[in-house]
């Protein structure tokens, strides 16, 4: 009888170790498998905002300028028709407001891509943020090189026809990134943040 009772022991014993154990696999699959999820939805996310911003950028790199883009800045920052159409010249020579409304696109994008940027360097690190650290120079330098053609064409500024070559390069996309440092040194930035999350993309 004793035996008997010592082996019921040992048997619960086992299985009770046995369904601790399995448990506990469990549990640690479980943990993967939710960090795996995490990641995923995050690097997704973090990858559309990125695509965002590029073609944020691509608005504002845009070289072609139509009249009514012109004409709907001018009212936007306070024109009234009868202004406008009293002096049609505002037409040509408001660019300045058509590049302040495109950048409206950069900020907001921007602005959506940091909040994915927090979660991001909770779970991977430093090295996310130096990626897109890339991407906003790239931002920066577009920035700076609008403000000097609005100066050339403001004339407050007098470049020379190779420095507003080199202007024009960073603030208009002509669609080859061969031929355009500029484009393609966005393209790079975005490429090394692809290169980062897309092994995330995976579950």
């Amino acid at each position: 009888m004793d035996i008997i009772q010592l082996i019921k022991d040992i048997v619960t014993i086992i299985a009770t170790v046995a369904g601790a154990i399995i448990a506990g696999y469990g549990v640690d699959t479980w943990r993967k498998q939710l960090k795996g999820k995490t990641e995923y939805e995050l690097a997704r996310r973090f990858l559309k905002a990125v695509y965002k911003l590029r073609e944020a950028i691509k608005i504002v790199r845009n070289p072609f300028i139509p009249s009514g883009e012109i004409y709907q800045a001018l009212i936007d920052d306070g024109f009234s028709k009868e202004e406008i159409e009293k002096d049609e010249t505002k037409i040509l020579s408001r660019q300045d407001l058509v590049y302040i409304k495109r950048w409206e696109y950069i900020n907001k994008a921007n602005s959506n891509l940091k909040v994915e940027i927090l979660e991001a360097e909770v779970i991977w690190g430093e090295e996310i943020k130096e990626l897109t650290d890339e991407l906003w120079k790239c931002i920066s330098l577009l920035n700076l090189n609008l403000t000097r053609y609005q100066r050339q064409q403001n004339n407050t500024r007098d470049y020379s026809r190779e420095r507003m070559e080199e202007i024009e390069k960073v603030i208009w996309d002509d669609g080859d990134s061969d031929e355009n440092f500029f484009t393609n040194k966005i393209e790079t930035a975005i490429s090394e943040i692809e290169n980062f999350l897309k092994p995330h993309l995976k579950l």
